[in-house]
């Protein structure tokens, strides 16, 4: 009744053991060759489309500070691919010129572009920001509560749920701020970045992990891309 993956993780460990003892000794043979990993189906993860972006983007068109501040949260998140938990912890001191320092799991650092595009609504949300606050921010983060406190992402997750269902969504897409990750990911592939780059920005252990957003890829898109690499088109 478990997971395939998770049988395939208590397999692991048995695997190793029993090769260790063949290497040392202990055993004439490593009997757990004859046992096979469960095989694992492969999930299709259904992501945001183009238009799906754009409309829940310019769902929060107000000048007021939510809307302003929602409409930016979304452009990162569909922009950097970042996580939910670096986005409601960033801080002023993480913005550069052209990039954002981002620390990861096990406060691992790395870098995400900060496009033209973005910085210009980042400006306008910090204006906006002053005048909401009086210039007195009581948290030392970018985003923050209509009260002034850490954003939670529970709320990030909501705001994008009301978007969602007004601009009628796909059912298939499971909404939150991690399927923008998702689809931040898949959009690069498509459009042309190297899997070992996307690790890097994703803050991927290995490029292994960032595979899986392979398997994600419809035949149909995959087929797309490779006309405009086409090796003969390209002479």
């Amino acid at each position: 009744g478990n997971k395939p993956s998770y049988i395939n993780d208590l397999i692991k460990p048995v695997k190793r053991l029993c090769a260790y003892a063949l290497e040392e000794g202990y055993a004439k043979e490593n009997i757990s060759r004859k046992v096979k990993n469960v095989k694992i189906e492969k999930t299709l993860i259904h992501t945001f489309s183009n238009d799906e972006i754009v409309k829940m983007i310019r769902y929060y068109n107000g000048n007021d500070y939510l809307s302003v501040r929602n409409r930016l949260i979304l452009m990162i998140l569909f922009d950097t691919g970042i996580r939910i938990t670096e986005l409601v912890t960033l801080k002023k001191e993480q913005i550069r010129d052209g990039y954002f320092q981002i620390f990861g799991k096990g406060r691992k650092e790395r870098m995400v572009p900060l496009s033209p595009l973005v910085l210009k609504h980042m400006l306008r949300y910090e204006a906006i920001r002053e005048t909401y606050f009086l210039l007195r921010f009581p948290q030392d983060y970018y985003f923050l509560s209509k009260n002034g406190k850490i954003l939670t992402e529970e709320a990030v997750s909501k705001m994008m749920r009301i978007a969602a269902r007004n601009i009628g969504v796909s059912p298939l897409v499971r909404v939150s701020p991690h399927t923008c990750r998702h689809t931040f990911a898949q959009k690069q592939l498509q459009n042309g970045l190297d899997l070992y780059s996307l690790s890097r920005l994703l803050g991927h252990e290995n490029v292994a992990i960032t595979q899986r957003y392979l398997e994600s890829i419809q035949d149909s898109e995959i087929l797309q891309a490779a006309k405009k690499t086409g090796v003969l088109a390209n002479l």
